[in-house]
């Protein structure tokens, strides 16, 4: 059964519509691209190109048929299904609406006596399990729990400063935080197999477009909680900004001394977004360790200069220096 009921079928030899006619259409497996034909021409042998009567074939149905045999047929069914997931079991309106050859009660009925409560639903419901289904869609739950365990250190004073929701693993503003924008104006389209124009295929596009582009924007968000709790930036945020727990504001950061290294880590930090967190604090130890000892020969060559050849007198040197 072909689940594509929007798409017409021509034959490739009379040119009528396969469907208007007759339940199958004959598909060609041998010929590349498959060529289709109507029962008709099928049966009076009709050879077009490459395509020879002893070829290959399968037949395909349009689901006009009644699978379990009551008034439903094998497309309304599959669209009563695709509406159900779609809209949710009880909104019924909007499923008969979706199928448009069924009313709400007939759906209903439908998915009760047949899914629920029926022959499928007995081997395939089971009511013990409501409400354990695995969410397929979202992320992996390692994330979740690693994201939660971030902030669990953190105090309810940080939390609310932060803006975190531990229980929602969320925080009140998000990166990007208009993104839902994108998806909250699109409507559903209705189902059925009425032909879609040029300008509601576009369209279909322009909303597929969309909710791709929020897809991206989630992941995001998701990468960005995922470098946070890897690099520990709101541990870092916090050691550096103290929390004044009287005014339950940050506290102003005490000036620090201008550290030579702080220029070339500020540099480094392009680099982190390119890296895992093991590799980051290797470069990180590597270049403080080569600016460390370029810095001790800088040191030594300025003893040499002034005569210096051990570091006993080097001791005394710099002690000399310092009351001077």
């Amino acid at each position: 059964m072909s689940l594509n009921f929007n798409q017409t079928y021509k034959c490739a030899s009379c040119g009528e519509d396969i469907y208007s006619n007759c339940l199958l259409r004959v598909v060609c497996v041998e010929c590349v691209p498959n060529i289709d034909l109507c029962l008709e021409c099928f049966s009076s042998k009709v050879e077009i190109g490459q395509h020879k009567c002893y070829h290959n074939y399968r037949l395909l149905d349009n689901g006009d048929f009644s699978p379990l045999g009551n008034d439903w047929s094998a497309k309304e069914l599959v669209q009563l299904l695709d509406g159900l997931e779609q809209f949710g079991h009880g909104n019924w309106n909007d499923v008969s609406r979706y199928v448009e050859t069924k009313g709400p009660t007939e759906c209903r009925d439908a998915v009760n006596n047949l899914f629920v409560t029926g022959p499928i639903g007995s081997l395939t419901y089971k009511e013990s399990e409501r409400g354990n289904a695995k969410d397929h869609t979202s992320l992996p739950a390692t994330s979740t729990t690693s994201s939660t365990g971030q902030t669990s250190s953190l105090s309810l004073h940080e939390l609310i400063v932060l803006g975190f929701m531990p229980a929602r693993d969320d925080f009140e503003v998000e990166f990007d935080n208009e993104s839902e924008v994108l998806v909250s104006g699109i409507q559903a389209a209705s189902g059925g197999n009425r032909v879609e124009s040029d300008d509601e295929e576009l369209e279909t596009g322009l909303k597929l477009a969309q909710v791709d582009m929020y897809k991206n924007k989630l992941k995001e968000r998701e990468r960005r909680k995922q470098v946070a709790k890897d690099f520990g930036l709101v541990e870092t945020f916090f050691k550096e900004n103290p929390l004044n727990p009287s005014t339950g504001k940050i506290a102003a950061p005490k000036p620090k001394k201008k550290d030579p290294k702080s220029e070339v880590f500020e540099r480094l930090k392009v680099v982190s977004g390119f890296q895992g967190v093991d590799d980051y604090r290797k470069l990180v130890a590597s270049v403080a360790k080569e600016k460390d000892v370029k810095s001790r020969i800088k040191e030594l060559l300025r003893y040499r200069k002034n005569g210096i050849s051990a570091l006993s007198e080097a001791e005394s040197y710099e002690s000399q220096r310092q009351t001077k």
